[in-house]
C-alpha cells in the first residue's frame, strides 16, 4: 500500500514502482485522487490491505495526511492520531512506514531532526535518517535513528541511477560506517550554535498550543539530548515564561509570547 501526497501516480510512483521490479497487481495507492486524512481513514486503510493481502505500507508523507484536528507540533496530538494506525498495523500484520522530511535546524540530535512533534518518532518502534554520504558526494547512506525491538542496524549506502524506463532506481552498495550523528553533522565552528538552535526547536515543539509543568520538559529534554544549561538559554532567548500553576490556570495562551513552563 502507497499512500502518497506529493508524487504523481502515472510520471513518478509507478515508472520507480516498475523499475524497482514492483508487481502492479501487488500494489495499491491511495491519497493520489482522493482524500485520505489520518486517522479518520484508517478503516478504509485497512479494507484495502486486506484486499490485496499487503505486507507493507508506506505513507509518504506523514505531515501532509494528518487531520487538521491534529496539531503536529504536539505531542499528545500526535500519538493520539497515530495509536489507531498502530493498532491496524497489529490487527494486520502489515509493517508502516512513515516518511518525514529533515526540518530546517542543523547538526543536532537525529532524533529531533524530523519535522512535527518528537512523539511522532517517539511512537515508532524504530527509525532511520538518510542523507549525502559524509566522504563521497555520489553515494547517500541509510542510517539507523532509533532501534527499541533490536540492535542498531548496519548502515547501507546506496547510488541512484537511471533505469531503462528512465526513472531513478537505488542500487545498494553494501555495509558502510557512517552513521545518522554523522550524515546530519554541522562543522566543528557551529556545533554550539546547533544545539542552542535544536534547543529553541524543542521548546518551540513542546510547548506550542498550552503550557506544560517544568519537570515534563526538562524530562523529555534530556529524552532529546537537550543539556539543561542549553535549554535555559533556549528559554532566555524565545522569552518563555516561568509561573506557578495556580497563577495561570485560569488564563488563555494565545500566543508564543506567552507559551509558559509551570516552575511548580
Amino acid at each position: 500500500m502507497i499512500v502518497s501526497a506529493e508524487d504523481g501516480a502515472a510520471d513518478t510512483i509507478r515508472p520507480r514502482f516498475d523499475a524497482a521490479g514492483g508487481i502492479p497487481a501487488r500494489a495499491r495507492l491511495l491519497g493520489d485522487e482522493e482524500p485520505f486524512v489520518i486517522p479518520e481513514d484508517i478503516p478504509r486503510l485497512e479494507r484495502a490491505i486486506e484486499q490485496v493481502g499487503a505486507a507493507l505500507v508506506v505513507i509518504d508523507p506523514i505531515m501532509a495526511f494528518l487531520s487538521g484536528n491534529v496539531n503536529s507540533n504536539r505531542d499528545q496530538d500526535v500519538r493520539r492520531a497515530l495509536t489507531p494506525l498502530k493498532r491496524m498495523a497489529e490487527r494486520t500484520g502489515a509493517a508502516v512506514i512513515l516518511v518525514r522530511h529533515l526540518n530546517k535546524m542543523a547538526g543536532g540530535n537525529p532524533l529531533y531532526r524530523g519535522g512535527g512533534s518528537i512523539g511522532i518518532i517517539g511512537a515508532a518502534r524504530s527509525g532511520l535518517v538518510v542523507g549525502r554520504h559524509p566522504e563521497d558526494d555520489e553515494l547517500r547512506v541509510l542510517a539507523g535513528q532509533k532501534n527499541n525491538l533490536s540492535l542498531p542496524p548496519e548502515s547501507l549506502a546506496y547510488r541512484i541511477e537511471t533505469a531503462e524506463n528512465g526513472a531513478a532506481r537505488i542500487v545498494y552498495e553494501g555495509v558502510c560506517e557512517a552513521t545518522a550523528q554523522q550524515l546530519l553533522r554541522v562543522p566543528e565552528d557551529e556545533e554550539e550554535k546547533s544545539a542552542l538552535s535544536e534547543a529553541k526547536e524543542f521548546l518551540l515543539s513542546e510547548l506550542k498550543g498550552s503550557p506544560m509543568a517544568a519537570r515534563q520538559v526538562k524530562k523529555n529534554a534530556v529524552e532529546a539530548d537537550v543539556s539543561e544549561r542549553t535549554l535555559k538559554r533556549a528559554k532566555a532567548a524565545l522569552g518563555v515564561i516561568s509561573t506557578k500553576e495556580a497563577d495561570w490556570s485560569s488564563k488563555r495562551v494565545s500566543s508564543l509570547s506567552q507559551s509558559t513552563w509551570i516552575s511548580g
